[in-house]
């Protein structure tokens, strides 16, 4: 059960990494991702924007590594969720792979240099990414409310931390 809701998630993260919509993935994929990530960071951040994209070659590098590219040099979605369970995600990897992602795009969108991500950073970077928000809560029984502005429904979201 466990194991079904993680390939899930998984199996989203293919999606949205496919950015061509072809059902696989390639190394220009893995750069578009990066580019959509660098973006958020200032244009003058090198360092959180070259950290980005190296990591994102790292993955792409670790996909290939672990054999799940065909001989066209592209990944599908077996194969992506197979090396995401037994490479990606192990302990070994995680923290050259998926770690400095997260570092990196904290750092660059954390604009106050709080250490944290207030409602608003964290709503630029669902924005940004693409992320859909998530909808807004029905107003119960008795109650007017209709709208709610996007860091009012984060508000109960708790702060993202970086690592670093």
């Amino acid at each position: 059960m466990a194991q079904d809701i993680i390939d899930r998630k998984f199996s989203i993260l293919f999606d949205w990494f496919d950015r061509t919509n072809d059902g696989w993935l390639t190394r220009d994929d893995f750069e578009q991702m990066a580019d959509l990530f660098t973006a958020l960071a200032p244009p003058d951040d090198q360092e959180n924007r070259n950290a980005m994209h190296e990591t994102f070659r790292r993955w792409w590098d670790l996909l290939v590594d672990a054999d799940a590219a065909d001989a066209g040099q592209r990944v599908g979605r077996p194969q992506f969720l197979a090396v995401m369970r037994s490479h990606v995600t192990h302990p070994e990897h995680f923290p050259d792979v998926v770690l400095p992602i997260a570092d990196a795009l904290m750092r660059a969108l954390d604009t106050d240099g709080s250490g944290t991500l207030s409602a608003d950073e964290y709503v630029r970077m669902y924005d940004a990414l693409g992320i859909p928000r998530p909808p807004p809560p029905r107003p119960s029984s008795g109650s007017t409310a209709t709208t709610m502005a996007p860091s009012a429904m984060l508000s109960s979201v708790p702060p993202l931390r970086s690592s670093i």
